[in-house]
């Protein structure tokens, strides 16, 4: 189980996941809109193929951070 602090620009959240979710479940189940966001692991930038990788996959052990922030500074 990985406990993942999980959000958007707006709104953090933290959950205990299974190793074996993929990130896109991860942000789905939780409600994260993240079509239009840049998705972060743990600080770094996920490319959309890594999207459907599980947490294990992607070498996350016990906790990480999960977020898809919105750029809006040229709105």
């Amino acid at each position: 189980m990985i406990q993942v602090r999980i959000g958007n620009t707006t709104e953090t959240k933290t959950v205990i996941l299974d190793g074996t979710t993929s990130l896109r479940d991860a942000l789905e189940s939780n409600d994260i809109v993240y079509d239009m966001a840049t998705v972060y692991l743990d600080g770094c930038t996920i490319n959309t193929g890594d999207l459907d990788k599980s947490f294990n996959e992607l070498g996350i052990g016990e906790r990480c951070s999960l977020m898809a922030i919105v750029n809006t500074k040229n709105a």
